[in-house]
């Protein structure tokens, strides 16, 4: 209703318009060789009007003919561009399936139709070649990407991965190396970088990278102590190490180990309680026995009193308990042994707290269900479940920082809750 309105009004006005120039007064006369033509002014503005329009039509329809071709392809490029984007959809779905014959049909097919895609073309190609080991393409494909400014970040991230799965680790620092230098502030960047470092042992730029990662990702402030605190134990700078965390055991033992031998008893002996209440480990009784007053080392009932007063700061932990019972057991005090070795056993029954009931009760069956035991704590990988003799900074299987004292088989806890980085 509006539109035929607005018809009706601009063609009332066109008339008026067109009435108005025809009434103008006066006459124009055209001359041409021989020929001569005189108009009313109004009829002559009227016809050069017309003549221009007709004029822009044709121009309009030439304009038209000559885009035809580019039109054309224009429309085709469009076209395949779109099949394109469709073919890379299909493709990357292709690989997440595993299905390795549709991901190198859809691989081929954006190759022929997605033009100037900054790359993604070459990241499906570099995905199908990874799903049939074709190391040479993969190679290629992800060096392509890491031409481009948009994709350079995954080409590398690529082939970093691949360089970690081939376990070819100067490669993969190299990778980092140059990652670094092109994304200073991407926090996966940095991590890998830092993980190199620390598996290369150049703990001076590791340093450096673990600020770098708490200011540009979301490590909190307890990992980023605990890492620290591991990374000064790695340098063999044990005191810093136990500055940056007190709470780090295998910081903590070492550093007992060191005031002793400086004659820092007191000192000793208060931390040595303080981690006892926490964490109980068998170096830490010993080290109490070491800073015995003298009177507990000529009488043993003095050291008995010694020793139970340790105990008393963690007397219902099982671990601590089986530790006191076996210290007990070598000063020949074997029925407070055996009363604590079935506290022990009652609460947390492990192979090492069995057997020592087996020696003081032959026959009363503790090693009948040998296999339903706990196994004894120990250093432990968190995240591999392997266990270590003594602690270690990086593990068999490149995970910094996963080490903690703990039952085997059996991880219920991380130290502050930490979730070590891993290279794999």
């Amino acid at each position: 209703m509006l539109s035929t309105f607005w018809f009706l009004i601009k063609s009332i006005l066109l008339i008026i318009g067109f009435t108005w120039v025809l009434s103008i007064s006066g006459t124009t006369s055209i001359s041409f060789l021989d020929y001569q033509l005189s108009l009313g002014l109004g009829f002559f503005i009227i016809g050069l009007v017309l003549i221009f329009w007709m004029l822009s039509i044709v121009g309009r329809v030439i304009s038209l003919l000559i885009h035809v071709p580019q039109t054309f392809l224009g429309h085709n490029e469009t076209s395949f561009h779109k099949k394109g984007l469709q073919s890379l959809a299909y493709g990357l779905s292709a690989v997440a399936a595993g299905d390795i014959r549709m991901a190198q049909y859809y691989s081929n097919r954006t190759n022929r139709f997605l033009k100037n895609d900054f790359g993604l073309a070459d990241l499906l190609t570099g995905l199908t070649a990874r799903l049939t080991n074709d190391d040479k393409q993969t190679a290629k494909s992800f060096s392509k990407l890491m031409t481009h400014p948009e994709t350079s970040i995954l080409g590398l991230k690529a082939l970093l991965n691949t360089a970690i799965e081939k376990n070819d680790f100067r490669y993969a620092r190299i990778l980092a190396d140059r990652a670094y230098s092109q994304h200073p502030k991407n926090p996966w960047v940095i991590k890998q970088l830092y993980l190199m470092t620390l598996r290369n042992g150049d703990y001076d730029a590791s340093f450096v990278l673990l600020d770098r990662l708490k200011r540009y990702s979301d490590i909190d402030k307890k990992s980023y102590k605990h890492d620290k605190a591991a990374i000064f134990m790695a340098r063999g700078d044990t005191e810093k190490s136990f500055k940056q965390n007190p709470d780090f055991l295998p910081a903590v033992l070492e550093i007992i180990k060191i005031w002793i031998a400086d004659g820092k008893i007191r000192k000793s002996t208060n931390l040595i309680k303080k981690t006892w209440a926490d964490t109980p480990h068998p170096k830490l009784l010993d080290y109490w026995i070491q800073c015995a007053p003298k009177k507990a080392i000529k009488d043993t009932y003095a050291m008995l009193s010694w020793i139970e007063n340790l105990h008393s700061y963690n007397a219902n932990n099982a671990a601590g308990t089986l530790y006191t019972a076996e210290c007990l057991l070598r000063l020949n005090q074997n029925n407070k042994s055996q009363e604590l070795l079935k506290k022990s056993m009652s609460s947390t029954p492990t192979i090492r707290c069995a057997q020592l009931m087996h020696q003081l009760d032959p026959q009363g069956g503790w090693m009948d269900n040998f296999t339903s035991l706990r196994q004894n704590q120990t250093w432990i990988c968190s995240i591999t479940k392997q266990t270590y003799q003594t602690w270690k900074p990086v593990n068999n299987d490149g995970h910094f920082n996963s080490i903690i004292w703990d039952y085997p088989q059996s991880i219920t806890k991380q130290i502050h809750n930490y979730r070590p980085f891993s290279l794999v």
